[in-house]
């Protein structure tokens, strides 16, 4: 890519709106990738500490990677489905009857 070319698509992308609109599913799945890296290399790195071999530290690394992308996945589910169950449009209401104070009528043969 020539740099002109780099510097056009660029302006262009600070420019356009349709760049700059916020994604929480985007945003969401990029703070989970962040984590499991730092899950997978912390798992990784303490048990290379403790002398575990470098196939059971990288297996440990790649299972704490996998698990944190499973449950970021299923966490992103369950918000995707709060969302649409919560923009489902409810039933337009009526309107309804003016509440009257209550008055007690008397009770028959009360007063001879």
């Amino acid at each position: 890519m020539r740099p002109s070319t780099f510097f056009l698509r660029l302006h262009k992308q600070t420019t356009d709106k349709s760049y700059v609109e916020f994604s929480l599913e985007h945003t969401w799945s990029q703070l989970v990738r962040r984590i499991a890296v730092l899950a997978a290399a912390g798992s990784a790195m303490t048990s290379l500490w403790f002398d575990v071999p470098v196939s059971i530290a990288a297996l440990r690394g790649a299972c704490a990677y996998f698990g944190c992308l499973l449950i970021g996945r299923v966490a992103a589910l369950a918000m995707s489905e709060t969302a649409r169950r919560a923009s489902v449009e409810l039933p337009p209401q009526t309107e309804a009857a003016p509440v009257l104070p209550f008055v007690p009528e008397e009770a028959p043969g009360g007063d001879q």
